[in-house]
């Protein structure tokens, strides 16, 4: 995706404002339209990790599973958005096997930072 929705664009002006309610309904309302930074997003905060955002596990649980749906459809942007968060282990397990898998798929889908990332990583050795 080479820019965000106007949803996802209103969620982020709302979440600057402070405005949750609003930022999570819109939020919420990108990741539907199967945005995958919108997926993690809303997964984010439900997940308590921002205050001002109500803690809902099944929520959150339920966005990642929409990325994962999404990365599983071969949408390049949910598998970079998942390899980089098993690589850093942003609401799921830390696992570079599994990070490294998803990289894969969209470096193979042309998604271009996913190539850059596993040849940076190949070159360290990583």
């Amino acid at each position: 995706m080479t820019g965000r929705s106007h949803l996802f664009l209103e969620a982020m002006e709302a979440h600057n404002r402070y405005d949750n309610v609003t930022a999570l309904r819109l939020m919420e309302a990108a990741a539907e339209q199967g945005d995958p930074v919108a997926c993690f997003n809303a997964a984010f905060w439900h997940a308590g990790r921002e205050e001002g955002f109500p803690v809902d596990p099944q929520r959150r649980k339920f966005w990642l599973g929409k990325l994962e749906e999404l990365a599983e459809a071969d949408n390049a942007e949910a598998q970079w958005e998942l390899g980089m968060h098993f690589r850093f282990g942003n609401l799921v397990g830390q696992n570079t096997e599994v990070a490294n898998s998803w990289l894969e798929r969209a470096a193979g889908n042309e998604y271009g930072d996913a190539q850059h990332q596993l040849a940076w990583y190949l070159e360290t050795g990583q």
